[in-house]
């Protein structure tokens, strides 16, 4: 059973709540720590970061879309949400690449 090094949350998928490690490896952690990671540390928005950190884990927009539900008790949100929600992350990363090359030489 997967369980977070952060608080300890172990998988409930019916609940929303999954443990995995990202791709960059490192300890295992639930989507809900991980999201809180993402919105407190970037300029995510609370949605952007909850559908980012369950990406990281590696679930489809399909899959998101089913754990936000159950996640959040509230209706399903529709996967062409998810995808916009993911293509705004994509447009804040591409502007965040951006910044760094252009700011990278005052550095």
């Amino acid at each position: 059973m997967n369980e977070c090094a952060h608080c300890g949350a172990e998988d409930a998928p019916e609940d929303g709540i999954v443990v995995g490690k990202t791709s960059e490896g490192g300890d295992s952690t639930c989507n809900v720590c991980l999201h809180s990671h993402l919105h407190e540390g970037t300029s995510l928005s609370n949605q952007e970061a909850h559908v980012a950190a369950l990406k990281m884990l590696g679930y489809s927009h399909a899959s998101i879309a089913d754990l936000l539900q159950d996640l959040h008790k509230e209706p399903k949100p529709a996967k062409s949400t998810v995808d916009e929600y993911s293509s705004r992350i994509n447009t804040k990363i591409d502007r965040a690449k951006q910044t760094y090359t252009k700011l990278e030489p005052l550095a």
